[in-house]
């Protein structure tokens, strides 16, 4: 009998220290929906494929209480698009080197606010 614990434990500790290196990168860090809008304020934005976005509000959606993030293409057929908070503030690899999936623009995005209204 207490070999069988043993061996079980044998078996499960590595896994246990092997999961988290594999648990999904869009885990709920309880974030809350006033410091979401702080973290993610309505403006232009920039992916790490250099496409350019709108964020236009940060909410709740109504059925999961997920925190979500309202934004739109700035390119292509301007797609209104809805995605968790935490895939937005995600990181991705990009040539071995880890980059935040999405980054703010400054200077003539701030400025210029002709794109919104197209």
């Amino acid at each position: 009998m207490k070999s069988n614990i043993y061996f079980l434990l044998a078996c499960l500790l590595p896994l246990m220290l092997v999961f988290p290196l594999f648990a999904s990168q869009y885990q709920t860090n309880n974030i809350d929906l006033e410091t979401a809008q702080k973290l993610i304020p309505k403006g232009y934005y920039q992916d790490y494929e250099q496409k350019d976005y709108q964020v236009i509000a940060v909410g709740v959606n109504t059925e999961t209480q997920q925190i979500m993030v309202h934004f739109r293409q700035l390119f292509g057929n301007y797609l209104h698009l809805m995605g968790p908070v935490t895939m937005f503030l995600d990181s991705v690899y990009v040539d071995n080197v880890t980059v935040p999936r999405f980054q703010k623009l400054h200077g003539i995005w701030q400025r210029n606010d002709w794109l919104a209204q197209s």
